[in-house]
């Protein structure tokens, strides 16, 4: 199943059912409610949604509603892996709003980021590394291999508090028939890392908790030296339950148009299953005429390849 997420333009909106029609004006009838959902809007979607049978909420990406104050996306307003106990119960509790406005629209699944390691912005200085051409030099590598040792040494303590946080909302999501999907990050300093999404699905099972696959964040950790995006999907491909869908150009630039950059979209097998929710997520600004002209020729040659 294929769904497209308000990332792109619940920020250009008032009103929610204005919103949500201009998505069904593309072609979908599923929809993914993204981190950028003002409660100014939320009426207007549920307007939407009861005028038409059809048109339904696959997904919600946390947190969502925004938390009263934000007026802007903002999944990281309150991390899952804070450290002081008092952020971390406000994420805690944002996410369970999350999850009762997700049974509400009947969605069945939320989308978590899990948190981040305070260490500094080493993904920022890698990045400016390579885009002056520097990606295969010794200066490279020494400052890959002092961030990723960096990360290792610091990230203990917040996965713990990730973990603690999931006990509560795995739990929570159980009880309103909704599965968790913990997304691949962006940066290396977020969580997690490969061996602490081993440890989660160790933790937890697969009735709560699952792997969401992000097309632009894992080709980001590829570009940077850290994983092989291919090879990170099928280790996680028994786990797998949904992915945001979109192209980077690069080393960085996500949320692009499919075939606009260098995600190799027909390596990625364990996406074109049809068990699996499939979401475009695209950046805001992205022209209308050119996702109705060029994704329905993407969505059709994905779904024949198994």
């Amino acid at each position: 199943m294929f769904s497209f997420s308000t990332c792109w333009n619940s920020g250009s909106h008032t009103d929610g059912e204005a919103m949500m029609n201009e998505i069904r004006a593309l072609g979908f009838s599923t929809v993914e409610l993204s981190h950028g959902i003002r409660l100014s809007l939320v009426e207007g979607i549920e307007r939407a949604i009861s005028k038409d049978p059809q048109f339904r909420v696959s997904s919600l990406h946390n947190f969502c509603p925004l938390p009263v104050g934000f007026l802007h996306a903002a999944p990281n307003a309150y991390l899952l892996s804070a450290t002081t106990e008092n952020e971390r119960q406000k994420a805690i509790r944002h996410t369970m709003t999350t999850l009762d406005f997700a049974a509400k629209m009947k969605a069945r699944f939320v989308v978590l980021h899990f948190g981040s390691v305070p260490m500094g912005d080493y993904t920022g200085d890698l990045v400016k590394l390579i885009c002056e051409g520097q990606r295969d030099t010794p200066k490279y590598k020494k400052l890959l291999e002092k961030s990723l040792a960096k990360r290792k040494a610091k990230g203990a303590k917040p996965f713990a508090q990730s973990m603690k946080s999931l006990e509560v909302l795995a739990k929570a999501a159980g009880e309103r028939g909704i599965r968790l999907g913990i997304e691949s990050r962006y940066r290396l300093e977020e969580i997690p890392t490969e061996d602490e999404f081993d440890e989660i699905f160790r933790t937890f099972p697969a009735a709560q908790v699952g792997y969401w696959h992000d097309t632009g964040h894992s080709q980001t950790w590829h570009n940077l030296g850290i994983t092989d995006h291919v090879q990170w999907l099928k280790k996680f491909e028994p786990r797998i339950i949904g992915c945001h869908l979109h192209d980077l150009t690069h080393p960085n630039h996500d949320h692009q148009i499919p075939g606009d950059g260098m995600v190799p979209f027909d390596q990625l097998t364990a996406l074109h299953r049809p068990d699996v929710l499939k979401v475009f997520e695209f950046e805001p600004g992205m022209p209308a005429d050119a996702l109705k002209t060029r994704l329905p020729p993407f969505m059709s040659s994905f779904e024949t390849t198994r």
